[in-house]
């Protein structure tokens, strides 16, 4: 009896480290490949407690591999855009200024009801009072409301608001997303322009993002971070 308390009181300490370790998001705020490998370190850990037949080396080994393969996971993702795509997927937009987009609805096997009871979650009974649904990456859905129906009560103002715009990353971590440079219709030798007028590279961003209306988000590290109004004018160069 003692040995199998023994055994789970070291089990579920190097369980815990492990999940801790591993940062204190809950269920429904993991990415896919955390919520993986959590059920898996759930599984395992249930073993060698109560199988004393098990070394519990088996069970300690398996959780520590588990453990360095998070780590390595979110070290790639954090260096590189397409890798972070693929263990983490991208935000997709449900609900536009045109209504429902039903290919992404399929894509995302997500039905109308879904929305509509995250509509109703956020305050609004109505697509009509949304701008934009947004399902992000771990699962939740997003609500960006219309100019009049945001939390400002612009309408109850009488002041006409302009419409929500989208922001697109434009660097993250360093590092460049030529799919959302072209679809904000610039190039890197505009954004590298911009940057050297800010006196720094595009190594030293930690977040840059612009959107159609000029309005652009910039932190450099070791600086906090700033919006600037400024329309970018492509002058040439690649989206590389």
């Amino acid at each position: 009896m003692i040995t199998v308390i023994v055994r789970c009181l070291i089990i579920y300490i190097i369980a815990l480290l492990i999940i801790r370790i591993m940062g204190k998001r809950q269920i429904a705020q993991m990415q896919p490949f955390e919520l993986v490998i959590t059920l898996i370190i759930a599984d395992l850990a249930t073993v060698p407690m109560s199988d004393v037949s098990i070394p519990l080396v088996n069970g300690i080994v398996p959780l520590v591999v588990l453990a360095i393969l998070h780590f390595i996971i979110t070290f790639i993702s954090c260096k590189c855009l397409r890798s972070r795509e693929f263990f983490n997927g991208k935000p997709v937009i449900l609900v536009d200024q045109n209504g429902i987009i039903e290919d992404a609805l399929k894509k995302l096997n997500v039905n109308i009801n879904d929305i509509l009871e995250a509509c109703r979650y956020a305050g609004y009974t109505s697509l009509a009072d949304v701008q934009f649904v947004i399902m992000e990456t771990n699962g939740n859905i997003s609500i960006i409301p219309n100019s009049d129906n945001t939390p400002v009560t612009r309408e109850d103002l009488k002041i006409k608001g302009s419409e929500p715009v989208l922001p697109s990353v434009i660097i993250s971590d360093g590092k460049y997303s030529s799919e959302n440079m072209k679809l904000m219709g610039l190039d890197k030798e505009t954004v590298d322009e911009y940057l050297k007028s800010e006196k720094t590279i595009a190594k030293e961003v930690i977040i840059m993002s612009y959107s159609q209306d000029g309005e652009i988000l910039l932190q450099i590290r070791g600086q906090k971070i700033k919006e600037v109004n400024k329309k970018l004018s492509p002058k040439g160069g690649t989206n590389d």
